[in-house]
């Protein structure tokens, strides 16, 4: 952040709108900076996100606003690494949070639809505990 200041730039924070809403993130890590352009989407988007800039070409990024190149940008292997904070070995974010696929879902549907517990449970058919959990961790 100092570096930032220092050269005139912004430190962009990382947190997505999964990690930010169920406090799943690093205070001095990815918490840090003073602008977040990915705050409003859900893990899954940002993956979709890194999948469909990974098939642009150089006219299509002018097309969109962009600079670029034809390179690849987010490599394959990043984009279904299991997602970890890396604070210790073998730690995964499946060890205390839902599946992404199914945290988005539940978030969606609890913070954008602004759904109850039980309407998520009988239109998901997820366990009651694990959209509690996750109303819990909001």
């Amino acid at each position: 952040m100092a570096i930032s200041n220092q050269e005139g730039h912004i430190l962009l924070t990382t947190g997505n709108k999964s990690e930010v809403s169920v406090g799943y993130s690093t205070l001095y890590g990815d918490m840090s900076g003073g602008f977040n352009p990915i705050k409003d989407c859900y893990k899954t988007m940002v993956w979709d996100l890194c999948r469909f800039r990974n098939t642009l070409d150089a006219r299509d990024l002018v097309k969109y606003g962009f600079l670029g190149n034809n390179e690849l940008v987010v490599p394959e292997e990043i984009i279904i690494k299991p997602p970890s904070a890396e604070l210790s070995e073998g730690q995964l974010d499946s060890n205390s949070l839902p599946e992404y696929h199914i945290l988005d879902d539940i978030l969606s549907k609890l913070i954008d639809m602004k759904m109850d517990t039980r309407s998520i449970v009988k239109e998901t058919g997820y366990h009651e505990n694990v959209v509690d959990k996750v109303v819990g961790l909001v």
